[in-house]
C-alpha cells in the first residue's frame, strides 16, 4: 500500500533525525539548506512554478519535503512524532501534507520519502574512510590504486563528489545531472573522458547500496542470529580475475570480506566491481552458483587477461565450517575449513581439487513461513579484525572489542592501554588547526601475531577535514614493536604552518619511551625528500641502488642547463645515501629536493624508508621536527 502524505513527512523526520544523531546535526542541515538551494535554482531553471512537467513537479515536492524536515531540524522537533494541529509550530504541516496530496493525485508515484539512510552512506562524518569508494582507496596506503586516486582527484575533491551523491538522492537529481556536478567538482574530470565520470557515480551508487544492505543485515542478525554474507560475482565477458577469486566468499555480518586489493564489508571492493552480497542463513542449503571457483578458473581467467605469471593466492574463502551450512540444527560453529582449491595459511598439505564451477540459476523456491528461531551461541571469532569506535570522549563500541584491544596493547607494548596512551602514542591528543580528531582502531590478536591499526582524521567545527593519520604497530623479529607510519596528509590550506611536525615530533617522542624498535613508511610525493632530510634510509638494496642509478641521470640531464662542472656532477653523481640526495646543491640550485620531490611523478614508485629508534640519526630526526 502506497504511504499517505503525511506517513512520507513521518518517515522524512525519523529517518533525518537517524542521519543528526549517526553525522550531527549541523552537517544534516547543511545537506538539507544545499538541497533547498539547489532545488530552487533547478527549479528557476526549468520553468518556474508554472511548469507541470513530471520532473519539475518531482522537484516542487522534494523542495517542500526539505523544507518541512529543515524546519523541524531548526525548531528542535525532529526526534517528535508528527501531530499536525497538535499546536502551532505544526500547523503548517498540514499545508505541505494537502500539497503532497494533489501532487501525488496529479503524478502518480511522485511522492516518496527522502533517502537520508542512503545518503548517509556518502557521509564521512559517520563512515569515515567508507564514506565513498575513491576516499576509502585514497587513504588506504596498502591499496595498489590508493596513491594514484588520491594524486589524481586531491583529498579535499572526495567531499565535493559525496556532496554530489548526497544531493542525487536528496533531490532525486538525474543521472546526467549528477555526472554533471561530478565533472565539475574535479579539474581532472572536466578534461577526462565521460566514462571516468560515468564510472565514479555508477561505483559509487552501487557502494552506497552495498552500505545500506550492510546496515541491513546487521540489523537482522541481531534479532534472527547464524547470519552469512556470500559474494557473488556476475560472470560475462567484463568479469576480471580477481571476482573470480572471491566468488562464493563467506563471512559473518561482522567480518570483512578479503580481496588481492585488500580487506572491503561490502562490495564494490574497487572501480567496476559488480560484485553483490547474498544474505544467508546457516540452516539453509547452500545453492551450487554460490560455490566458489576452482583455483583453474581463476588462473584461466588471469591468463585470458594477458597477465605474466600466476595469480596472487586466493584468500580464506569461508570463516565458518562450510560442512555445517544448510544443517537444520546447527551448533556453535567451528573454525573455518579451506574452501575447495583454498590452502589454509601455515597449512604444508596442497589444496585439494575443486569441482568445476556450476554457473546456474538456482531452482525457484518453495514459499517459506518465516519464523525467527529461538537465539544460538554468538559465533567465534577467526582471524579478523575487531573493530573498536571511539570520538574524544573515549566511547568504545562494546566490552568485547574493549578488552581485544586492551590484549593487543598488553602484548606489544607489555601494557593495557587507555584511550590516553593511544592519542598520546599517535598524536591524536593535538587539536591540529583547532580541530579534534576521531579515531577508529583495529586490533588483531590471531593468525597474523600481535598487531594494531589506528585511523585517526581531524575535522574542524565547520565539519572540513584538516588532515589525515594511519599507524600500524605490529610485533618485530626481536620481540620489540615496530611502526609503520601508512598514512599522514594535511589540506593544503594547512601545509607549512608547523602542524604536521607537532604530530610527528611527539610520535617519536612517545615511540622512544614505549620501547618501539623502528619507524618505517613507504614515501611518496614530497615524502622522499622530507623524510630524507629528517634522517630515514631507504631501506629496501635494490630500490636504493635503482634510486642513485636514476639520480645520476637526473644529475646529467640538468648539468647542461643548470652549468654543473663536470667535477662537480661526478661528486654528485655517488651519494652514500639517500639524505646526501636531499642535500646536493649546485649554487643556488638545490638538485637534490627537485630529484626526491619528482621521484614519485616521475617514476610512480613510492620509496621503501626506514629509521632506527634510539640512533644518532633518530635523534637528529627529534630535533628535524622539533624545530
Amino acid at each position: 500500500m502506497a504511504l499517505s502524505p503525511f506517513e512520507i513527512l513521518q518517515r522524512d523526520r525519523e529517518a533525518a533525525n537517524r542521519f543528526a544523531t549517526q553525522s550531527s546535526k549541523a552537517r544534516t542541515k547543511q545537506l538539507l539548506e544545499r538541497a533547498q538551494m539547489e532545488l530552487v535554482q533547478r527549479l528557476a531553471q526549468a520553468g518556474g512554478a508554472g511548469s507541470d512537467s513530471f520532473t519539475a513537479a518531482q522537484m516542487r515536492v522534494a523542495l517542500v519535503q526539505v523544507r518541512e524536515t529543515l524546519r523541524a531540524l531548526t525548531q528542535g522537533v525532529l526526534d517528535e512524532a508528527l501531530s499536525m494541529g497538535a499546536r502551532g509550530a505544526e500547523q503548517g504541516v498540514q499545508s505541505t501534507v494537502d500539497y503532497i496530496g494533489r501532487a501525488e493525485a496529479n503524478h502518480r508515484g511522485i511522492a516518496r520519502p527522502l533517502p537520508f539512510d542512503t545518503a548517509l552512506m556518502f557521509d564521512r562524518a559517520a563512515r569515515g574512510s567508507r564514506a565513498s569508494i575513491l576516499r576509502r582507496l585514497g587513504s588506504d596506503p596498502n591499496s595498489s590504486a590508493g596513491a594514484g586516486v588520491l594524486g589524481r582527484y586531491g583529498a579535499n575533491v572526495f567531499s565535493k563528489f559525496e556532496q554530489a551523491m548526497q544531493q542525487r538522492l536528496i533531490q532525486g537529481k538525474s543521472w546526467a545531472e549528477t555526472r554533471g556536478d561530478l565533472a565539475a567538482a574535479s579539474p581532472f574530470l572536466r578534461g577526462a573522458p565521460e566514462f571516468w565520470t560515468e564510472r565514479i557515480l555508477r561505483t559509487e551508487t552501487m557502494n552506497a547500496h552495498g552500505g545500506a544492505s550492510q546496515e541491513a543485515l546487521n540489523q537482522v542478525e541481531a534479532v534472527v542470529g547464524q547470519m552469512l554474507k556470500i559474494l557473488c560475482a556476475t560472470f560475462d565477458g567484463r568479469t576480471a580475475s580477481d571476482s573470480y577469486a572471491v566468488h562464493g566468499q563467506i563471512r559473518r555480518p561482522n567480518e570483512a570480506f578479503a580481496s588481492w586489493y585488500g580487506p572491503y564489508m561490502h562490495p564494490p571492493n574497487r572501480p567496476n566491481d559488480r560484485e553483490v552480497v547474498v544474505p544467508h542463513n546457516m540452516s539453509w542449503a547452500l545453492p551450487k552458483n554460490l560455490e566458489p571457483l576452482s583455483d583453474a578458473a581463476v588462473a584461466a581467467r588471469w591468463a585470458q587477461e594477458g597477465r605474466k605469471g600466476s595469480p596472487p593466492p586466493r584468500p580464506l574463502m569461508s570463516t565458518v565450517d562450510r560442512s555445517l551450512i544448510g544443517k537444520a540444527s546447527s551448533p556453535p560453529m567451528a573454525a573455518a575449513t579451506p574452501a575447495p582449491g583454498q590452502q589454509q595459511a601455515g597449512s604444508a598439505l596442497p589444496p585439494s581439487p575443486a569441482p568445476e564451477p556450476v554457473l546456474e540459476a538456482p531452482a525457484a523456491p518453495a514459499p517459506v513461513v518465516f519464523t525467527p528461531p529461538a537465539p544460538r551461541p554468538p559465533l567465534p571469532v577467526q582471524d579478523d579484525y575487531r573493530q573498536v569506535n571511539f570520538r574524544s570522549s573515549s566511547t568504545f563500541e562494546n566490552r568485547d572489542s574493549l578488552a581485544n584491544f586492551h590484549a593487543t596493547t598488553e602484548a606489544l607494548f607489555g601494557r593495557a592501554f587507555t584511550d590516553a596512551d593511544l592519542k598520546t602514542l599517535t598524536a591524536t591528543n593535538i587539536n591540529l588547526a583547532g580541530a579534534e580528531s576521531e579515531t577508529r582502531v583495529f586490533s588483531n590478536l590471531t593468525g597474523r601475531g600481535h598487531e594494531l591499526r589506528v585511523e585517526a582524521r581531524w575535522v574542524n567545527s565547520e565539519q572540513e577535514e584538516v588532515g589525515q593519520l594511519v599507524r600500524r604497530y605490529k610485533t618485530g623479529p626481536d620481540g620489540r614493536p615496530q611502526v609503520k607510519h601508512e598514512l599522514f596528509v594535511l589540506e593544503d590550506k594547512y601545509k607549512g604552518q608547523g602542524e604536521g611536525s607537532k604530530v610527528i615530533a611527539q610520535q617519536l617522542e612517545q615511540y622512544r619511551q614505549e620501547g618501539v624498535s623502528s619507524v618505517s613508511l613507504e614515501a611518496a610525493w614530497d615524502g622522499p625528500y622530507v623524510w630524507a632530510k629528517a634522517g630515514w634510509h631507504v631501506s629496501d638494496e635494490s630500490a636504493w641502488l635503482k634510486m642513485r642509478e636514476r639520480y645520476s641521470d637526473f644529475v646529467d640531464s640538468q648539468a647542461q642547463k643548470l652549468g654543473i662542472t663536470p667535477a662537480a656532477a661526478k661528486a654528485m653523481k655517488n651519494p652514500k645515501n639517500i639524505r646526501e640526495i636531499a642535500l646536493s646543491e649546485f649554487g643556488d640550485q638545490k638538485v637534490g629536493k627537485d630529484f626526491l620531490r619528482g621521484y614519485y611523478d616521475a617514476h610512480g614508485e613510492v620509496v621503501p624508508m626506514d629509521l632506527a629508534v634510539g640512533s644518532a640519526d633518530y635523534e637528529h630526526a627529534l630535533k628535524y621536527f622539533k624545530r
